[in-house]
C-alpha cells in the first residue's frame, strides 16, 4: 500500500482548504466555545434561545438573529 492509500483510508470526508487567518479564527472560536461549555453556559438563560436560533438559521438557510 501507498503512503497516499495509507493516508486516504484515515480521512474522514472531503477536505477543504481555508486561508490561515479563516483556520486561527476558528480556532478560536473552538477554544471560546470549549472555555463557555467547561463553565456551565448551557444552563445560562437564553442558551435554548440562541440554540434554536442556530437550528432555525440552518434549517432555511438564514444567519441567526443577534
Amino acid at each position: 500500500m501507498s503512503i497516499n492509500q495509507d493516508l486516504e483510508k484515515d480521512v474522514i470526508g472531503p477536505t477543504v482548504t481555508i486561508d490561515r487567518a479563516v483556520y486561527d479564527q476558528l480556532c478560536l472560536a473552538a477554544a471560546r466555545l470549549d472555555a463557555l461549555m467547561a463553565e456551565g453556559v448551557d444552563n445560562w438563560e437564553g442558551y435554548d434561545h440562541a440554540m434554536q436560533a442556530m437550528h432555525d438559521a440552518e434549517e432555511y438557510g438564514t444567519k441567526p438573529s443577534r
